[in-house]
């Protein structure tokens, strides 16, 4: 499960160099580089189990813990007037809309997300649709991991993919749609689950987001791929 806040760079440095001091939870940062509003920024905590949670403090207290009540306030008061606006959900792995899961490569240098709002009568044959083109493209060679997420604490409707990438070279090798869905279906039936997915589909949108190091408190491995 994730937790992703949108907000201020510059708000979280702060609070960074506080979680090291006090030895507290790790999250991730990311900046979105294409397809969204410049100056947007992605920090995801990840954890296995909400008792997980139960150990978190917020930043606040962080900056309270690491520099003294007057010196945290101060810091904390400094990003909220950075920040423009933020948002936090909570989203689930969902492995069947998933492929090539590999928990142990790490963090990527840079992912390509999408994000749909599916209908809500339509979750079914949203789910349905995406899931006979990931079993298409899992099948190509060179085909890429693809991260699969539903909110479950905001918008419920929301799906999320993350497909991590190391450069534009290795996003060449990517085999085309139309490629591996000719390989596994009918061009009826490839007509057919395009349907499907665009009827369940209320909205979408792509973007690029590339990991940023220096704006999170993250310990764990990093990858290539």
């Amino acid at each position: 499960m994730f937790s992703v806040h949108h907000g201020s760079a510059r708000a979280v440095l702060g609070v960074e160099k506080a979680a090291k001091k006090v030895q507290a939870q790790q999250w991730l940062g990311f900046q979105i580089t294409a397809g969204g509003r410049g100056g947007v920024y992605a920090f995801v905590l990840p954890f296995e189990k909400w008792a997980d949670r139960d150990s978190w403090i917020s930043p606040a207290q962080m900056l309270v813990r690491a520099f003294g009540e007057v010196e945290g306030m101060k810091i904390a008061s400094a990003g909220q007037a950075l920040t423009e606006s933020s948002e936090s959900v909570i989203s689930e792995l969902q492995r069947d809309l998933s492929t090539k899961l590999d928990p142990s490569s790490g963090v990527a240098a840079n992912y390509l997300v999408s994000r749909s709002h599916v209908k809500p009568d339509k979750v079914a044959d949203f789910r349905l649709a995406l899931s006979k083109i990931r079993a298409a493209e899992a099948k190509a060679p060179a085909s890429p991991s693809r991260i699969a997420r539903r909110v479950i604490e905001g918008d419920r409707f929301l799906f999320s993919t993350a497909t991590p990438f190391a450069s534009g070279a290795a996003r060449d090798q990517w085999p085309a749609f139309q490629e591996f869905m000719g390989a596994a279906y009918s061009d009826s039936e490839i007509r057919q689950i395009l349907a499907t997915l665009n009827g369940a589909t209320e909205s979408s949108q792509w973007y690029e987001a590339v990991f940023r190091p220096d704006l999170g408190h993250y310990s764990g491995p990093t990858s290539t791929n």
